[in-house]
Parts: C-alpha cells; structure tokens; sequence
C-alpha cells in the first residue's frame, strides 16, 4: 500500500477515454502492461475516471491514476497514443489546477457594482433628486 504524502508525484492524466471505460477496465489495462497502481488505505487501486453525475455517471472521458513509484510512473507516460477501445489515449503528468474563482464569486462576497438601491443608479432621478408621484382621489 502506498500512502505516502509524495504520491501525488506519480499521478498521470489519462484523456480522450472511451466514455464506457471504467475504473476496473482501466486497472486490467495497466495491469496488463505490468504496471502496478498504488492503493489507497482501504486497499483499493487509487483510479479515478471523472463521471458526469447528472448524466448517468457517464464517464467525461478522463481521469487520474497514481502508481507505486517513478519507474512505473514513467512507463505510464510511455503509453501515450495507445489504443484503448478504438481511441487513442492520451497520458500526460498530471498538473495542479490553478485557483480559479467563480464568475459570481464577488457578487456572493458583496464587492460587485450592484448597490443595492436601483433607485440611486436611475436615470429618470437627475441629481440624485425624486420627483414626487401625486394621485388623484
């Protein structure tokens, strides 16, 4: 088992996926390549194909897998291009996302432009005057 903090060194992104491929079809793939994918600590192999969860959990067609040590890591990368149910697979080392915020995130926070009071931002109110609306009875 590898439960190491510098497992995530040895983590490859597997793309362009078949969207019927599987944890288990991916793990028999590599398996049979004589590579050796870490385990978690409940002993299960540490591969993740990334799901669609409101279609079905159909496969996005990639994933992350993490191998024991450099040497099968590096035979991993060498698989770039193989075939994998009619595709060609793309394997490249996996890299850290950037910190991205939401396009709302400063609106949730309160800095957006949006005060609050559509009445100051009016065009119909010169000089922040209001013109007083009189009803008839």
């Amino acid at each position: 088992m590898d439960t190491t903090n510098n497992s995530q060194q040895y983590t490859i992104y597997i793309g362009n996926l078949p969207w019927s491929e599987t944890n288990e079809s991916l793990l028999n793939f590599f398996e049979t390549n004589n590579l050796q994918v870490a385990q978690d600590e409940s002993g299960e192999p540490m591969i993740k194909i990334v799901t669609d969860y409101q279609n079905n959990n159909r496969s996005k067609g990639f994933g992350f897998v993490t191998f024991v040590d450099e040497e099968n890591y590096k035979k991993a990368l060498e698989l770039n291009g193989t075939e994998i149910n009619g595709r060609n697979i793309n394997i490249q080392p996996k890299q850290d996302r950037p910190n991205r915020q939401s396009k709302y995130s400063n609106f949730r926070r309160g800095n957006s432009n949006f005060t609050g009071d559509a009445r100051r931002n009016n065009s119909n109110f010169r000089n922040g005057s209001r013109r007083r609306v009189s009803y008839v009875r």
